[in-house]
């Protein structure tokens, strides 16, 4: 597997990075752990064709992510990768926290440095908390001591939050959520550009949305299969993200060894600039058609917003579309049972008409809550 350039640290690293947040998983006394056999076996293999980064959390798989790691490195595996875990922000409330973590995670992964240390899942508010915490400092201390080589974050927060987070420091990797489908989301296409701007690599995780571009509706399938060469909707869609010069690494969590068998092969030859013009406009236009399929046309806009019985009338109509695009709940269906369960679902609509008094799409909003709420009972 082709090794490449990582930003400005002189390190070689593979474009494909083992995610371990979704390790192979067997029973223990009635509970699912991570298989730890089959983690190492799989890890092994992976390392032996060429992939060199690995990336775990505090919180993966309940805590054991960290522990089935750690073991499948022993035996000198260890010094033939690039390990990187992260700080949980929320368990972090005062600063000698970060440092207890830290020393945690060394134990867990039986190491004695970790050579990506990521701050987990920021958004701005988050990140100020932090600073405001000392978590700076920290990283700069736990680089001086050599407990960690590299500093990062990974990054669920605004797009207009992502370039103040990005100058704060002098960081190594920045990692986000990236696919053909988030250009506009989170840190997004610009959020990308700008880090490349600064000389900070991006890690790219979520590249298949969860799931959902690994298996699309057979119009999208169509669509991809016109093309001469023949690839599956997964290679495409990882195609697409190696092409950017600023992406160091995707990130892609395996289950089983056929899982990652593809994606060795998928990454084998990639490199950034891979792409055509036409393939290029192929995956556009796959974006349009997604975005054709979406069940309301709201824009997000809140005009209709409080609801008075607490309905969140906006996110339940962009949580329905993203069902509408992309063919089923792809394993989501969570989501809608958290807004129903906080109170907020479209099962609360009262039928007052406050909402669609202001919508300036003239969208039937109780309608339309109706119709989701009974698409998702069925």
């Amino acid at each position: 597997m082709l090794h490449r350039p990582f930003g400005k640290i002189p390190e070689n690293i593979s474009p494909f990075g083992m995610g371990c947040m979704r390790l192979p998983t067997t029973k223990v006394n009635g509970k699912t752990v991570p298989d730890e056999a089959e983690t190492a076996r799989m890890i092994h293999h992976a390392i032996e064709q060429g992939v060199n980064y690995f990336d775990t959390a505090y919180g993966y798989h309940g805590g054991l992510s960290e522990i089935a790691v750690g073991k499948a490195l022993e035996g000198g595996w260890r010094d033939k990768v690039y390990l990187t875990t992260k700080l949980p922000r929320w368990n972090v409330k005062v600063r000698e926290d970060m440092d207890r973590i830290l020393n945690e995670q060394l134990q867990k992964l039986r190491t004695d440095h970790l050579d990506f240390y990521l701050l987990h899942s920021l958004n701005g508010p988050a990140f100020d908390t932090l600073v405001e915490l000392g978590v700076l400092e920290f990283l700069d201390r736990a680089k001086a001591d050599g407990r960690i080589r590299y500093a990062g974050f990974s990054y669920h927060g605004s797009e207009e939050d992502f370039p103040r987070v990005i100058d704060a420091y002098d960081w190594n990797l920045a990692q986000i959520q990236f696919n053909y489908m988030d250009i506009n989301n989170q840190a997004g296409i610009k959020g990308l550009h700008y880090a490349g701007q600064k000389g900070v690599p991006i890690v790219v995780m979520e590249g298949l949305l969860g799931g959902r571009l690994a298996s699309v509706p057979p119009q999208i399938e169509q669509m991809f299969a016109s093309y001469p060469v023949k690839r599956s909707v997964v290679e495409w869609a990882f195609r697409w993200l190696v092409n950017f010069p600023e992406v160091a690494v995707v990130l892609s969590g395996v289950s089983n060894m056929a899982q990652l068998e593809d994606n060795i092969r998928i990454f084998d030859k990639l490199d950034s600039g891979i792409m055509s013009q036409q393939e290029l406009d192929l995956v556009a236009n796959v974006r349009e058609a997604f975005e054709k399929r979406i069940a309301v046309p709201c824009t997000g806009c809140r005009y209709c917003m409080p609801c008075p019985q607490g309905v969140d009338i906006p996110g339940n109509f962009a949580l329905w579309n993203d069902v509408a695009k992309f063919g089923g709940w792809g394993g989501n269906k969570w989501e809608y049972e958290d807004k129903v369960e906080a109170g907020n679902g479209p099962d609360k609509c009262i039928a007052c008409g406050k909402c669609q008094q202001v919508c300036p799409q003239e969208i039937a909003i109780i309608e339309k809550l109706k119709e989701f709420a009974k698409m998702a009972a069925e």
